[in-house]
């Protein structure tokens, strides 16, 4: 038989006679899952949504043509569709916006000022002072309404969409939330499912660290280095099958989540494995890379638990975490598995944002690659084959 094939089914072998790595990356998965999908169940229901406290500073402008227009603004402000999300405060002045925006509970505010342009148009300026779904919301209910008036819409970044007015008829305030995903929702378990999953392929570095570590630990390098065979092809399979056992577990957890727990992956299940893959190959190389830096077991051991760990709360593994803070969003947005979970997240609940998806798997792909040259380089300078 092929040194390359044998030593692919020696790697699965090995695995599967490591009952610890079996019940870690598969047992138990599945039954955080279970457990925090029953437990915190209750976080997830659309009604538990608070309504989000905003502020509308009416405009201290009297004439101007498009005075009509905002009188119908205002009344969008107090219709019962809006009212139902938001908690509308109106103020006068920027130094009461600016006084009442101090406050923590009060989550944007909504000025409308005159176009530099043209004196038929004027512009909604939303200032926001961090992400959350209830500002997602609100620039979706005015984006609906500005696209039916034919305005510009300034987001909290400050471009401005550009959109020619024109003569309305009918009052355009009588809009409804409609939901982006289109009902669906992702429910404690779906939620679950896929945060556990990102966060357990990080631990399958421990496999890929035993492609080394075995031999080191076990002497058998020696007779490695006087047989033969190729080191090269023992190692590329062995490693090979170390990874094909860990990817096969990933896809056993979709498949039993799916078919038991009922979770939702969506419809486009090959993207979805996809992402997965590309992530586990990512995840897998750099298990090697750090085994080929780091000889000892306790500092990777400490190392892998630490990023695991908190890598996995600031993404928002274990709960919906915001924060305002732009170096930590910066940070986490390079994050493998904020990637890896953001991509399924999209491909279940928003696939139609194609944008994101290539994006995310262009990164992930790319990552790869240049992990897999530092791979190459530091085994290739290592006259002892890392051992």
């Amino acid at each position: 038989m092929n040194v390359f094939i044998k030593s692919i089914w020696i790697g699965i072998l090995e695995n599967i006679r490591d009952r610890k790595t079996t019940v870690l990356l598969f047992i138990f998965p599945l039954l955080i899952i279970l457990i925090l999908g029953n437990a915190l169940s209750g976080f997830f229901e659309k009604h538990d949504i608070e309504k989000t406290k905003i502020i509308y500073q009416k405009p201290d402008f009297k004439v101007y043509k498009s005075a009509e227009v905002v009188s119908w603004f205002e009344k969008f402000l107090q219709s019962e569709n809006f009212r139902r999300y938001f908690d509308v405060e109106f103020t006068g002045s920027d130094g009461e916006t600016k006084r009442l925006f101090q406050n923590k509970s009060i989550c944007a505010y909504i000025q409308i000022v005159k176009s530099a342009s043209s004196e038929d148009e004027i512009l909604f300026k939303v200032t926001t002072k961090e992400w959350s779904p209830g500002v997602s919301l609100l620039n979706s209910m005015l984006q609906t309404f500005i696209d039916h008036s034919k305005l510009y819409f300034v987001t909290p970044s400050g471009e401005a969409a550009h959109l020619q007015p024109q003569k309305i008829s009918g009052l355009p305030f009588e809009v409804e939330a409609i939901a982006l995903n289109k009902g669906q929702y992702p429910r404690a378990i779906d939620y679950y499912a896929i945060t556990m999953l990102v966060m357990i392929v990080i631990y399958s570095i421990f496999s890929a660290v035993f492609v080394i570590e075995s031999d080191s630990s076990q002497k058998t390098s020696v007779r490695l280095m006087i047989s033969p065979a190729n080191l090269n092809a023992v190692f590329l399979g062995r490693a090979t099958g170390g990874f094909i056992f860990v990817y096969l577990q990933s896809f056993l957890i979709v498949l039993f989540s799916r078919i038991f727990f009922n979770v939702n992956w969506g419809s486009n299940l090959p993207l979805v494995l996809l992402i997965i893959f590309l992530y586990q190959v990512l995840i897998y190389t750099a298990g090697i890379l750090l085994r080929s830096l780091v000889k000892r077991m306790e500092i990777i051991n400490a190392l892998v638990y630490t990023f695991a760990t908190a890598t996995t709360f600031v993404i928002g593994g274990y709960v919906r975490f915001f924060t305002d803070s732009e170096w930590l969003m910066k940070l986490r947005s390079v994050f493998p598995n904020y990637i890896a979970q953001t991509l399924l997240f999209t491909a279940v609940y928003d696939k139609a944002n194609t944008v994101y998806i290539k994006y995310g798997l262009v990164w992930l792909s790319a990552a790869e690659v240049f992990l897999l040259l530092a791979c190459i380089v530091i085994i290739g300078r290592r006259k002892r084959w890392l051992f």
